[in-house]
């Protein structure tokens, strides 16, 4: 019964994050305010801890910093400010289950990952109060885009085939499947409509 706008926002880029917000703002007027933010942008490279090189030169750890960790941070806050003037404000942070736990091969990942988590955690703490919550959704690997470039990466070094490779991602999530994206979405809206600050929730991928 909504309505949706897509803009284009670059997170590692603060002018980007500016022009975007202000092309929000105008489409909303001053009788909608922006009142909840989602930060589910992000990037996820395996490479060897100590080949952390990508093909263009760039340092994974840095890069993985720059868009999952700092990408979000900076979206927090442009928005921050306007939510607790007003007294309401909902920022859900979209991790992840590597932000919980470590995994090999992903060292830059789960890095990104454990900063956003640990920031979630922290900032929630000094909003108490505010009218404004902060929590942190973290799924074990999702049957998503992402998931399937990791699949494709898989087949290329191993020679697995398809199911094969997503069988094995499937096989690392505590309840032994992939967790949906529509999991992914009904955890990130449950803590929008909600009241809770702080949450960290983790989805296993378990079918209710």
């Amino acid at each position: 019964g909504g309505s949706a706008r897509t803009l284009p926002l670059d997170v590692a880029d603060r002018d980007s994050i500016e022009a975007a917000l202000d092309r929000a703002r105008g489409l909303c007027g001053d009788d909608a305010p922006i009142e909840g933010l989602v930060n589910n942008a992000g990037i996820a490279v395996s490479a060897p801890l100590l080949a952390g090189i990508d093909e263009e030169g760039r340092d994974l750890f840095e890069q993985h910093l720059l868009v999952n960790f700092h990408g979000a941070r900076r979206m927090v806050e442009a928005m921050l400010a306007d939510m607790k003037i007003r007294g309401r404000g909902r920022i859900v942070n979209v991790a992840s289950s590597a932000g919980l736990r470590g995994y090999a091969y992903v060292a830059a990942y789960c890095a990104s990952k454990h900063a956003l988590v640990g920031y979630t955690r922290a900032a929630a703490l000094e909003l108490a109060g505010t009218g404004v919550t902060m929590n942190a959704v973290c799924p074990h690997y999702v049957d998503s885009p992402l998931t399937d470039a990791s699949v494709r990466r898989v087949m290329k070094k191993t020679r697995k085939s398809e199911e094969e490779a997503r069988e094995f991602f499937a096989a690392q999530n505590p309840d032994g499947r992939l967790v949906t994206v529509e999991q992914v979405a009904d955890a990130v809206w449950d803590l929008y409509a909600g009241e809770e600050n702080g949450a960290v929730v983790e989805l296993t991928g378990e079918r209710s």
